[in-house]
């Protein structure tokens, strides 16, 4: 069942860059993606550290070792939920419809840049494929590999979190974190 709702989650996250992006216009659509983007990584780097309190809170509950943390998983969703429907108006699905009813707006005539060498474009889609196929690999094990030498689940959260943290501060070196854009010059932000 926790599963379940971890799956959900990621689909819920990999939804919500598509909302961000929807109904954003040229000027604002990399600092509304960056945003959605930023804040799961914040996520992403806290919700390893959750494993110790997730734990205690199980035990206090009476819950089965380990299955403490899927209630901040559980918890989390309950809010999203509520903030989705809630604060998501107007709705970016009904909103993106009507841009494409109405072929005069900008948004709508937007399509995105014109790949000119399918080769070059080809070339950049695998390699980031491979590297990140090989980060995964490499981070899937990490944890059998320090838990093997002994290491505490909170270590390894701890270990994962710095890797997340790592990863988020080389991105807000390359000027795509919301915090970074207000030193940025609006002309960084296009497509």
């Amino acid at each position: 069942m926790g599963l379940a709702f971890i799956g959900v989650g990621t689909a819920v996250n990999l939804q919500s860059r598509f909302a961000a992006t929807d109904i954003a216009n040229d000027t604002t659509r990399s600092r509304d993606l960056s945003l959605v983007v930023w804040a799961t990584t914040v996520g992403a780097v806290s919700g390893p550290n959750l494993v110790t309190p997730g734990e205690q809170l199980g035990g206090f509950l009476g819950l089965p070792e380990l299955s403490g943390p899927f209630v901040f998983t559980l918890a989390a969703q309950a809010l999203a939920a509520i903030v989705y429907f809630v604060g998501l108006r107007p709705d970016p699905l009904l909103l993106a419809q009507q841009l494409a009813r109405d072929p005069s707006s900008a948004s709508a005539q937007s399509l995105g840049p014109r790949v000119d060498n399918v080769v070059v474009a080809r070339t950049a889609i695998i390699s980031i494929a491979l590297s990140h196929a090989t980060m995964v690999a490499v981070m899937a094990m990490t944890p059998v590999h320090l838990v093997n030498h002994g290491a505490s689940l909170a270590i390894v959260g701890f270990t994962i979190s710095l890797h997340i943290a790592g990863c988020m501060r080389w991105l807000r070196s390359l000027e795509s974190c919301p915090i970074a854009s207000v030193a940025s010059p609006p002309s960084w932000w296009g497509r």
